[in-house]
């Protein structure tokens, strides 16, 4: 009886501790956002006719790829370099500064770069010229919310951030529905310039958080560790991100049919809402892991519980949608989509590795900074993922690009994982490697 109620403190101070400091809100919030999410490409293909949803889905990932090179990877920069300066808030906010500047600046120039492309290069599918024309100024807008969320984060506010991503999540959804049932597909472009516009607005009003910092310079050597952070971040995000792209990309360039885009599109869209639970989890513990970078003992026995909690957990996940595939794309998509079941399953098999083992090592190597080597899995992923897709989808079309992406999530697993345990042998490290 006393090991039971000994049991039941620990588990209650736990809960406790988690709740104290924002892992519920983060959680919370993610899973809302997601559902949200959800909720909004549910009602979007219902109302938009299928061919014009998968000109829209090219035109987006089109972005999606220029926007690789978002920021030049500041957001990512300033997030690590001030989650290690936590406590020293005038050193954070010359951080802060001086990355919005650059990032800002950046996205200015890509935005010019998307309306060049758009004008004088005809895609493989003609009519998605317009839609990413429309989409030229996304990149200023994003970034500008984005470090905005980064500020809270840098200071420890997690329930002001999670409410600050469900308030633009919750305008995202709103007028995305009502975009695409007055306007279609461009309705939705028009959806995201309202969403991030109030969400920032709101944000600054009721959170006091500011949109752009002036702030004294920070130090030269200071701006050298935050540029090499940042690029080597933007790197590994971008080639992290390429394993998403690419497949959509090559259906476009190899099969030409917007219908076929679409439904893969749909086979897509819960597997990748699905990252939200590794991703809700990296963004709780990323901080303490940051924090705590140099304390082997620390480390090892946290990076345990976390993955076999996320094994066990999402091993669930997986064969419950995988079973159930037919019955859940015909309700929340319609009959029209049931050409996708197969991918479908491949692709929550996908989910299951990545979202177990690649996402975890990954992330937590960047707490290590260990960026080179992310980078270094990132390019074998993004060789593997480009010479599948070439091989497989003239051959097995969409169902090619799941297999590719499937295979890709196990390598990268494979790798970020046995990286991540032979890190731990040697865990203090002081300087980028």
């Amino acid at each position: 009886m006393e090991k039971v109620l000994l049991m039941i403190e620990i588990v209650n101070k736990s809960m406790n501790r988690l709740k104290n400091t924002g892992f519920f809100h983060i959680f919370g919030s993610t899973l809302i956002n997601k559902i949200l999410g959800f909720l909004s490409n549910f009602i979007v293909v219902r109302l938009i006719e299928k061919s014009a949803f998968g000109t829209y889905t090219y035109a987006n990932n089109i972005l999606s790829f220029i926007l690789i090179m978002s920021g030049l990877g500041m957001v990512s920069g300033v997030f690590q370099l001030c989650s290690e300066n936590i406590g020293k808030r005038d050193e954070i906010e010359k951080i802060y500064a001086y990355g919005c500047k650059i990032g800002v600046g950046f996205n200015l120039l890509i935005s010019v770069i998307i309306i060049i492309v758009a004008e004088f290069y005809t895609l493989p599918i003609p009519a998605a010229n317009h839609l990413l024309l429309l989409m030229a100024l996304t990149p200023v807008i994003n970034i500008l919310f984005e470090f905005q969320q980064i500020y809270l984060r840098t200071d420890l506010k997690n329930r002001e951030y999670s409410y600050a991503s469900m308030i633009n999540t919750a305008l995202l959804l709103l007028f995305s529905v009502i975009g695409s049932l007055f306007f279609k597909e461009k309705g939705l472009i028009y959806a995201r310039y309202i969403a991030y516009i109030l969400s920032s607005i709101i944000i600054y009003k009721v959170f006091k958080t500011p949109i752009i910092m002036i702030k004294d310079k920070i130090a030269t050597e200071t701006k050298k560790i935050l540029y090499r952070i940042a690029i080597i971040s933007m790197l590994n995000n971008g080639l992290s991100q390429v394993l998403y792209l690419l497949d959509i990309f090559v259906l476009g360039m190899v099969v030409v049919d917007e219908n076929i885009i679409a439904s893969y599109k749909v086979a897509t869209v819960i597997p990748t809402a699905l990252y939200f639970i590794p991703s809700a989890v990296c963004t709780y513990v990323y901080p303490y892991f940051a924090m705590n970078k140099d304390n082997k003992e620390w480390v090892v026995n946290s990076y345990k519980k976390l993955t076999i909690g996320m094994f066990v957990f999402n091993l669930l996940v997986a064969a419950g949608l995988s079973l159930t595939a037919p019955i859940i794309i015909s309700l929340f998509f319609g009959e029209q989509y049931l050409d996708t079941v197969v991918c479908f399953r491949i692709l929550i098999l996908g989910y299951f590795f990545n979202g177990t083992f690649r996402g975890i090592a990954g992330n937590l190597l960047v707490t290590q900074r260990r960026l080179k080597f992310n980078l270094f899995e990132g390019l074998v992923s993004g060789l593997c993922n480009l010479v599948g897709n070439i091989v497989l989808i003239p051959r097995l079309g969409s169902i090619g690009a799941a297999y590719t992406t499937l295979a890709v999530m196990i390598i990268s697993s494979v790798l970020s994982s046995g990286y991540f345990i032979y890190v731990l042998k040697n865990i203090k490290i002081r300087n980028i490697q």
